[in-house]
């Protein structure tokens, strides 16, 4: 049994070592193949090596660079007075052009913190119920139609009629609205109404004398542009295209409301407010209903009904632009 054992163990460590030599001789010759298969360049000058070398980092360089010009956010480029910016991120984006200027509207709620304005039944307060209005017109314009739209006031706060004019101005609007309700001592009266200004209130006696004998004074050089009475008469007259601005405004607007609210009168009316005399800016003021008449000073204080009059409004003015 011993000896069996031992020649067995024997056997086994020569078939060990002869796997071992074969496995020896296998990686030699695979080690062979991959050697005479690597690149040139391992085997060539240093010269050669460097070169090569050389090319790569200039590839590694321009490559970081185009990296780090892309990691740039922003590039303003000055046109004129105005900045504008190009994003770098999106070569799309760098070659586009930029979008047009939106169209500026200045909503003015009226009255506000002391002006408390009318008083209605089932406690309408006149002033909460203009920003109301003012705020869901201004939202319709501005996620729906793309346009810049300006408050004269946020909140319970009171501004005099001066300032509020002075916005529509500042922005240079291309249109302004006075929005508020109205109250009166008979209840059974309601409806919407669009005024304007009157053309009585701008085109008076002077701008009528003015186009007699404006031609003859100016050539004669007895009148300069810059004379204030002669800038006064000329802003009489500039205000007609105004006027019929205003009133193209209004009666887009009072079609469009026709369907929601009941109108006190179907067409537009003439008056001589204080915050239609923006000069060069078509100015309406519209009064969205009587809170004195129990069916509007509901419907006034409805957020539903609030709403579907504001779209209305909104589209009347997206209309306006469009026409």
């Amino acid at each position: 049994m011993i000896e069996r054992r031992g020649v067995w163990q024997s056997g086994l460590v020569m078939v060990l070592i002869r796997w071992i030599t074969c496995c020896f001789w296998v990686m030699v010759f695979c080690a062979e193949s991959i050697w005479a298969d690597m690149p040139s360049i391992v085997t060539a000058q240093p010269s050669v090596r460097r070169a090569v070398t050389s090319s790569a980092t200039k590839e590694d360089r321009q490559l970081h660079k185009s990296r780090k010009a892309a990691r740039s956010t922003w590039a303003i480029k000055s046109s004129g007075n105005d900045l504008k910016k190009y994003s770098l991120r999106s070569p799309d984006r760098a070659l586009k052009k930029p979008a047009k200027p939106s169209v500026v509207v200045v909503l003015d709620p009226g009255h506000g913190g002391k002006d408390v304005g009318a008083r209605g039944l089932y406690g309408a307060k006149e002033k909460d119920i203009n920003l109301q209005m003012a705020l869901r017109i201004k939202y319709y314009l501005e996620r729906n139609h793309g346009f810049k739209v300006i408050l004269t006031r946020n909140g319970d706060r009171y501004y005099t009629r001066q300032q509020r004019v002075n916005v529509a101005r500042r922005h240079r609007a291309k249109l302004f609205i006075s929005l508020h309700s109205d109250a009166y001592h008979q209840r059974d009266v309601r409806g919407a109404t669009i005024f304007t200004l009157s053309p009585r209130g701008t085109v008076g006696v002077a701008s009528r004398w003015l186009s007699r004998v404006e031609k003859d004074l100016v050539s004669a050089g007895e009148v300069s542009v810059s004379d204030p009475i002669v800038r006064e008469w000329l802003t009489d007259l500039s205000s007609r295209s105004t006027n019929q601005a205003s009133a193209a405004a209004g009666n887009s607007i009072l079609h469009a409301i026709i369907g929601t609210s009941k109108l006190h009168r179907p067409r537009i009316e003439y008056a001589d407010f204080w915050v239609l005399k923006a000069p060069h800016v078509p100015s309406l003021l519209i009064e969205t209903g009587f809170i004195s008449n129990p069916q509007e000073a509901k419907l006034l204080m409805c957020p539903g009904y609030r709403n579907r009059l504001a779209r209305a409004i909104a589209d009347g003015i997206v209309r306006y632009f469009n026409s």
